[in-house]
């Protein structure tokens, strides 16, 4: 506090013994005594210090930290430069570019409706005409190949329902005497699913030889 009482003395001195010269001087005294109204010290030198800015640049001296220069206070009311920009309209208010194809979009090409896909698993194919042989001991190619198999159960009666990861759900026939010795996690069979004889179903489950009879519930 001493030393700042003892800066504004000199600096009082000085203003009464030099004459006012309009140039660098006087910018020199007349900011420093605009640093006046800074209560904290520190921050007042630092001030007092940006203040020589003027002096310094006719000596060629190192130029004041801008931190330095920026606590003068300005002499005239007027915005500093630095803040203009603050207050020039800011580009982002102008309507956006890309709100103008919303408002004005095309009409399509074509009106031709896509079609909705149907939701859930995909239907049973219906049954190819092989012959009668092909009828009495069932078709080769498989109605439903490499299928993930998602989860199984046991119903009431033993017999086991099959969800495939397709959404096809395929339980074992009343007659069939196969019992499935399936881990979990189910994920980790392959299901293929083949024409049998006499219009019935064929199943077959990765790591397991034995062919189930089924029937497709969903």
């Amino acid at each position: 506090m001493k030393f700042r009482i003892a800066a504004l003395l000199v600096l009082g001195t000085l203003a009464g013994l030099v004459p006012a010269v309009a140039g660098p001087r006087e910018d020199v005294m007349s900011g420093a005594q605009r640093c006046a109204g800074i209560t904290d010290n520190r921050v007042w030198l630092d001030c007092f210090y940006g203040s020589a800015q003027p002096m310094r640049a006719i000596l060629g001296l190192p130029p004041a930290p801008v931190s330095q220069q920026r606590l003068v206070p300005p002499a005239a009311p007027a915005a500093p430069v630095y803040a203009a920009p603050a207050y020039s309209p800011p580009t982002a208010y102008a309507p956006p570019v890309y709100n103008a194809p919303a408002y004005n979009a095309p009409a399509p090409a074509n009106n031709a409706r896509v079609a909705a896909e149907p939701a859930g698993p995909p239907p049973l194919p219906r049954r190819r005409a092989t012959g009668f042989f092909g009828t009495i001991f069932g078709g080769s190619k498989p109605v439903t190949s490499y299928q993930r198999m998602a989860s199984w159960t046991r119903g009431r009666n033993g017999r086991f329902v099959v969800t495939l990861a397709d959404g096809e759900v395929w339980q074992q026939d009343d007659g069939d005497e196969g019992d499935p010795k399936w881990r979990t996690p189910s994920t980790r069979y392959v299901v293929n699913v083949y024409e049998g004889a006499l219009g019935t179903y064929n199943m077959n489950v990765s790591d397991d030889s034995t062919l189930y009879k089924v029937h497709r519930i969903n």
